[in-house]
Parts: C-alpha cells; structure tokens; sequence
C-alpha cells in the first residue's frame, strides 16, 4: 500500500503536443508511453502507445495505434484507462484514471 502522499495516488493533467512522447507513470513500477498522433479527420484523434516490458534482462517494445472519437469522454489505451479533458489538432490533455484491480 502506498502512503496517502505519493505522486502515484494523485492523477494529473498530461498535455501532450502531436509528435510529442510522453511517458505516464502509472504505478511504482509500471508506466505507458504516448504519442499524440493527430486528427486523420475533424472527428477522430489517434494516440500511439509504445510499450516496453523486460523479462530476466531481455526487452522487447512494440507499438499500436488506437482511434477515438474526437468527442470521447474517456478512451481506453490497452489496459489503461484516460479521462479526454481535451482535443485539439495540436495537442490532447488526458488524465490517468486509476482502475481498482
């Protein structure tokens, strides 16, 4: 259980920029990279997400690209969900949703 101060029990904002890498720290141990990759149309807007995992000193990245409706109210990338504050062509404001496993 973690103390009632850490960074982990408090969501914020991530404003994330189209092209820009942002890396989410969603636990201690355990984060999500996104890339915001823009609006192929005025109704939809793709985020990237690229993950890492290492087994026994081994790694491996892939990534894959998910396509929300631009007036989504929270969107779901892999097993994290977001809260979508915002939508622009140029940018995206999300916020990690906490799941109670």
């Amino acid at each position: 259980m973690l103390p009632q101060n850490t960074k982990f029990n408090k969501p914020e904002s991530h404003k994330i920029l189209i092209g820009d890498i942002t890396s989410i720290r969603l636990t201690m141990v355990r984060s999500i990279t996104l890339i915001y990759s823009g609006m192929p149309n005025e109704n939809t807007f793709a985020i990237t997400a690229v993950i890492s995992q290492a087994f026994f000193m081994e790694g491996f990245k892939f990534s894959s690209i998910f396509y929300f409706p631009k007036h989504s109210k929270v969107i779901k990338v892999l097993d994290c969900l977001f809260d979508v504050e915002e939508v622009t062509t140029h940018m995206v404001v999300l916020r990690y949703r906490k799941v109670n496993s």
